[in-house]
């Protein structure tokens, strides 16, 4: 230890603390690190024995703080960015050298007062006066989000679950740039990947045209705990990352829009606790979460987590109905810092109602409530996963195996004024999942820094589906499948390092895909199935080599950045992201079960961007534009017949470009106060449109895709006399004029006005929530509306005809209300 500091430190008889090296040995050079989550002094002194640095700290300021770990290769400030984030505490060198922990407001000043022992530099809680580090693993290793040179933003679970956002959809709902994501209730369950229903700058999944989203292949990656489209997404939540652009060469298969990656909570070696919360809304809503984690021994730790949900309706109390069960555990075995094992398994089983009532658009503003039957739906969904690290000390090698199921018994209800109420049933009694993921990667203290690794995917998929027509019995058409698909990649990545502040990233993979879908599809081929006109049944079943495709893809990255200041930064960056290929039977324009294959669809982005902080790191500004190549967005969804009796469906294929850019501002003047705006534009519109594209579509730009967005929030906190806070937050999100609709309208049905009943004005939905939580921060009451002015403006418009008029819509959720309550122990 320095000599000066060791006297300094003695002679004020206060309770510092300087763990490691001399001041001398402080540089910036490379570990891999391994640092369980647990109490924040007992993941400074692993880091300190790892990093060989001196860190001084004092020990009644960082006590009952909680830090969330870092593993991984990376230089040892960002490791110490990392043990910091969310913690009120930031690292600085002092004059002398040292470096000292000190709160996040006022910090350099605060340094030299550590370094000198004085026992009232440090005495009041961290300020948090500056905008926090946060940590994400967007680029597979741990890095600070500001000095990630890709689009990233990150949501924090316990913000989520203060403003009652816990689907999906409620998740994305304020990142800029991104649309969507699957509700409890699709399809009178649940999906069986949550990507699909994702729409990220403009790209989104392919549309089928029995709407099924079973084994669908959506644009948008979903990772929960590094498991590819894994469970138990929506409880326990640490952080979300959303991650903007395509990431084809780290993420692979379903990478083209993006990636959504959403970590939950790690078991903690050092720390016997519980989380738990307890939420009451309107609606009958009720959610109980808890989780309880235990160390058992030095290098064993468990942590087990679940969640009750369950609301009424929207409209009618059973119709819309859902309730959902699950529970996760996982063990994490640490018996050194070179090597972990992290086991999971996972349960959920969800219920859900359609029907009761819906709506029919009888004029393009006007929705109009309609009874119809209630159908029901239950999934049940498990999953076993692990993550093994070993530090190898050239290399890190990291494996992930896991293996998810799927079972579904679901029918979704829709009434039509012109055929009564259709009910399609979707049976999946075996929908199995493998996959596996081996990633090598280099120590990152030299200029060369590298990972490498291999990705396996399989499925295996039996589903049977079926349309009828309620008022009649008669059956529309049935479908089963008997499905296997293989995806095999390899991948490699690489940044050099020319000087301190300019690195080149490369990036290369290849993936093979196999399909094989075999089907028998019979289809009443009647175009008035009542009880009078008995069923004509055409079938066609395709098997062997028929129903199979094979696909060869390669993706790369080459990127360029450049760090103008330690708190600005700029990139340039190409990149490509593919979405594999596939075949199905559907009702032909012959009116007859006709192949429908897909071709795989590519995407080349090419994109610039800044991160920025500014103030003394009150202010950040993170910008970003981008120009999109889509080699030929395809669709079997349109309906080529114009009967709604008679549905038949043609294959189509286009050329598209996009381009946009997001703008993501954050100001935080004082300690108690943080402003955000956010702002996202994008075009969205097809190029060179083919004769039958054109015949059949009268689209020149996406559907769904909302030209502007704005997202505007503010947060007061009001410190109370005995240390608690009062966190006042309110937020409104813009939406520009756009069509919403889940098809493509023929130019006959925009002749006869149908555009004016898929488009959507301008809106506003507005939210607010306050948060009262104690000096200790264990205990906290939260209250909140959604939607409070009740904008209930219409979505997922659907147009069947136009004479006669037959127009469904679903209106966007109505205002709720409810409070939580949480508790850490």
């Amino acid at each position: 230890m320095d000599i000066k500091i060791a006297a300094t430190l003695f002679l004020a008889g206060t309770s510092l603390v300087a763990i490691g090296a001399p001041a001398w040995a402080q540089s910036n050079s490379s570990h891999h690190y391994n640092v369980s989550a647990g109490s924040l002094q007992s993941a400074i002194d692993s880091y300190a024995k790892q990093s060989g640095r001196q860190i001084i700290y004092r020990t009644d300021q960082i006590s009952g703080l909680r830090s969330a770990g870092v593993s991984g290769s990376l230089s040892d400030d960002a490791a110490l960015d990392a043990l910091l984030s969310k913690t009120g505490f930031v690292a600085r060198r002092g004059p002398s050298g040292a470096i000292a922990l000190v709160s996040a407001g006022n910090a350099q000043s605060r340094v030299a007062a550590v370094e000198a022992g004085d026992a009232s530099g440090n005495q009041a809680p961290p300020a948090q006066e500056g905008l926090q580090e946060i940590v994400v693993t967007a680029e597979r290793r741990v890095s600070n989000v500001q000095k990630t040179a890709v689009s990233v933003s990150v949501r924090e679970g316990a913000a989520l679950r203060q403003q009652g956002r816990y689907s999906l959809q409620d998740i994305l709902q304020d990142v800029p740039g991104v649309v969507g994501g699957l509700t409890l209730d699709t399809v009178g369950g649940k999906s069986d990947n949550a990507g699909s229903g994702i729409t990220i700058r403009g790209l989104s999944a392919s549309v089928l045209a029995t709407g099924t989203n079973v084994s669908s292949v959506p644009a948008t990656a979903v990772y929960v705990d590094n498991v590819y489209e894994g469970l138990g997404g929506s409880y326990d939540i640490g952080r979300v990352e959303v991650l903007r652009g395509p990431q084809g060469t780290l993420y692979g298969r379903s990478a083209t829009a993006g990636v959504v990656a959403i970590h939950t909570a790690n078991p903690e070696l050092d720390h016997l606790g519980f989380d738990g919360s307890m939420e009451h809304g309107n609606y009958d809503l009720q959610r109980y979460t808890g989780a309880v984690n235990v160390p058992v021994g030095d290098d064993l730790a468990i942590r087990v987590a679940a969640n009750r949900y369950s609301r009424d309706g929207y409209v009618s109390r059973e119709g819309g109905a859902m309730a959902t069960t699950a529970a996760r555990a996982k063990l994490l075995y640490k018996p050194s810092d070179a090597f972990s094992v992290l086991l999971g398994a996972q349960f959920e089983a969800n219920t859900s109602h359609t029907g009761g009532t819906q709506y029919i658009l009888t004029s393009p503003n006007r929705m109009e409530a309609t009874s119809a039957e209630i159908g029901s739906g239950k999934t049940k969904l498990r999953q076993y996963w692990g993550e093994f690290n070993l530090d190898l000390g050239s290399v890190n090698l990291t494996w992930l195996p896991a293996w998810r199921t799927f079972q579904q018994d679901a029918a979704l209800i829709t009434p039509s004024p012109s055929t009564g109420s259709l009910s399609q049933a979707d049976y999946t009694p075996k929908d199995h999942f493998l996959t596996q993921e081996l990633r090598l990667s280099s120590p990152q203290d030299g200029k060369l820094t590298w990972q490498a690794g291999g990705f396996y995917y399989e499925n295996w998929l039996t589903a049977f589906t079926s349309l009828t027509f309620l008022d009649s019995g008669a059956v529309s058409f049935t479908r089963s499948n008997d499905r296997h698909t293989k995806n095999a990649g390899v991948f490699g990545e690489a940044t050099y390092r020319f000087t301190d502040d300019w690195r080149f990233t490369g990036g290369l993979r290849y993936d093979y895909t196999y399909v094989r879908n075999e089907q028998l599809y019979n289809k009443n081929t009647n175009g008035f199935p009542f009880p009078e006109n008995p069923p004509i049944w055409s079938s066609l079943e395709l098997t062997g080599e028929q129903a199979t495709r094979r696909f060869n893809n390669i993706t790369y990255k080459a990127r360029i950045e450049h760090d103008v200041t330690q708190d600005n930064l700029l990139y340039a960056m190409v990149s490509t992201g593919f979405l594999p290929g596939d075949v199905q039977v559907a009702t032909g324009a012959s009116g007859n079960p006709e192949v429908m294959p897909f071709n795989a669809e590519t995407v080349t982005s090419f994109e610039v961007g800044s991160k920025n902080r500014f103030f003394d790191r009150r202010l950040q500004v993170n910008v970003d534009a981008y120009y999109y190549r889509f080699s030929g967005y395809q669709t079997n969804g349109v309906t080529v017949s114009g009967n709604p009796q008679v549905l038949s469906f043609i294959t189509l294929s286009v050329p598209a470009r996009m381009y946009g850019g997001e703008l993501e501002l954050l100001y935080k003047p004082t300690s108690n106060d943080e402003f955000q705006l956010d702002y996202a534009y994008v075009n969205a519109y097809f190029v060179d449109r083919p004769e039958l594209f054109a015949r059949y579509a009268a689209a020149t730009k996406f559907d769904n895709v909302v030209p502007h967005t704005i997202n505007a929030a503010y947060t007061h906190t009001f410190d109370l006399k005995d240390g608690s806070r009062l966190a006042l937050h309110g937020d409104a999100r813009f939406l520009s004029a756009h069509s919403n609709s889940g098809q493509f309208l023929t130019p006959d049905l925009v002749a006869q006005g149908a555009g004016q009943y898929v488009r959507v004005g301008d809106e506003i939905i507005a939210d607010f929530n306050a948060t009262w939580t104690t000096s200790d921060n264990r205990f906290s009451i939260t209250g909140y509306v959604r939607n409070l002015t009740n904008n209930r403006y219409k979505t997922n418009v659907l147009v069947q005809t136009m004479e006669p008029l037959n127009v469904k819509a679903t209106p966007y959720d109505p205002r709720t209300y409810g409070l939580v309550v949480a508790v850490t122990l």
